[in-house]
């Protein structure tokens, strides 16, 4: 039985950091990944092959719709030939929900999960998204405002590498970019136009994770500019865009604190009923099912899949004490959708249905974790990772209108 200081689980993008940070801080750290092992650069990469050296030009054959396979992002743009190695089948892998409200479930099964094929736009939150809950009524008022997190937007954007204008936006604040892409002849007409009769309104070039001007850290790791070839759900090989296979793993790496465990499916989080703390995870191995235990002193969970947050919250109501008692147990969600599935779970005396959303959580647990002085930089480049990746669709709307 192997033990760490430190398992996460995950190699997406927050997994990736968890990782990244965790073993810069001299922690022997174990990242379990329930896909298959694929490297940077790898033959899994599809970006250097011609059209006429991809299946059927790179067009989707009529046979799989017909098999019935990839019916959730079959008629996606991002779904071809090219790609299709990088998203998970759901007839291999079937979920359920109601015939009236399908859920539409991409999933990507491989180190570095999502972050192989995300769609690489990065925008900071405003002080104005920090206040929105205290000024409208609705929700619980954030412990931390703008000015607390931007050193760690600062931080994230410097390792990942942000090509964009720096606009003067207020709703939309700019951070440590280089050099932006150039607008279309289209694009810089309608922004001028909208310049010239609106104060208000306002057409931006995107904030991408595409690097444009490689630091030397960024180059340090293999990563060179993009190519602006768009074939970035292929694989980068230039490291041009930030996936954790790119940067992140490779960062954690070289360390000599990292090991990396792939095909295995964490089925619980252990317990350790004599110390009150999670003591390490069990796993199925995806191909021979055998289980296996790894032990550590701190669990960092960050799957997307809510499936997979089941399986850690239903095995025992004892998990739950731990969980909100000392939270050495942290549970990041990337999306309401699995904060709802979460709140479906049964309840027990010491789970309360907060109204907060889960990264105002972690910043309420993780200041009294087991490691709090040497891990809480840690969170805030995690949530800072988290809140760069998603902007709140309210939000978005209300710009909109």
């Amino acid at each position: 039985m192997d033990k760490y200081d430190v398992i996460v689980v995950g190699s997406g993008i927050t997994g990736g950091w968890a990782a990244k940070e965790f073993c810069e801080k001299g922690f022997k750290t174990l990242v379990i990944e329930r896909g298959r092992h694929i490297t940077h650069r790898g033959p899994e990469y599809t970006d250097m092959q011609a059209p006429w050296q991809i299946d059927n030009r790179n067009l989707v054959p009529e046979r799989i719709a017909e098999e019935g396979r990839y019916g959730n992002i079959i008629n996606k743009g991002f779904f071809k030939p090219a790609t299709q190695q990088f998203f998970a089948d759901e007839s291999e892998h079937p979920i359920s929900y109601p015939e009236d409200k399908p859920f539409r479930w991409v999933r990507s099964y491989q180190l570095g999960g999502r972050s192989v094929t995300w769609g690489r736009q990065v925008l900071r939150w405003g002080p104005k998204d920090f206040e929105a809950n205290a000024k409208d009524g609705h929700g619980v008022p954030w412990p931390i405002g703008y000015d607390d997190l931007a050193p760690w937007y600062d931080r994230v954007e410097s390792f990942i590498g942000v090509s964009a204008n720096k606009d003067g936006l207020d709703v939309l604040p700019d951070g440590v970019f280089q050099k932006p892409w150039e607008m279309s002849c289209a694009e810089r007409f309608i922004s001028d136009n909208l310049k010239k009769k609106y104060t208000d309104r306002h057409l931006i070039i995107g904030r991408a994770a595409n690097i444009t001007e490689p630091t030397p850290e960024q180059q340090s790791l293999g990563r060179t500019q993009c190519q602006a070839r768009s074939y970035c759900k292929r694989g980068c090989s230039f490291g041009g865009y930030f996936s954790s296979l790119s940067a992140t793993l490779p960062a954690a790496e070289r360390t000599g604190n990292l090991t990396v465990v792939t095909d295995a499916i964490v089925e619980t989080v252990d317990y350790d009923e004599t110390t009150g703390r999670a003591s390490g995870v069990t796993v199925i191995d995806a191909h021979s099912k055998e289980k296996r235990q790894y032990k550590a002193r701190v669990v960092f969970c960050v799957p997307w899949h809510w499936a997979q947050y089941k399986s850690y919250l239903t095995p025992s109501l004892q998990l739950f004490p731990m969980v909100w008692r000392i939270a050495v147990v942290l549970w990041v969600t990337t999306s309401w959708t699995t904060l709802r599935a979460l709140l479906r779970m049964p309840k027990s005396p010491d789970l309360k249905i907060l109204t907060l959303s889960v990264d105002v959580l972690l910043l309420l647990i993780f200041p009294i974790t087991a490691m709090s002085k040497k891990t809480m930089p840690i969170l805030f480049v995690v949530l800072a990772t988290k809140l760069l990746r998603s902007i709140d669709r309210t939000r978005a709307q209300q710009q909109i209108k």
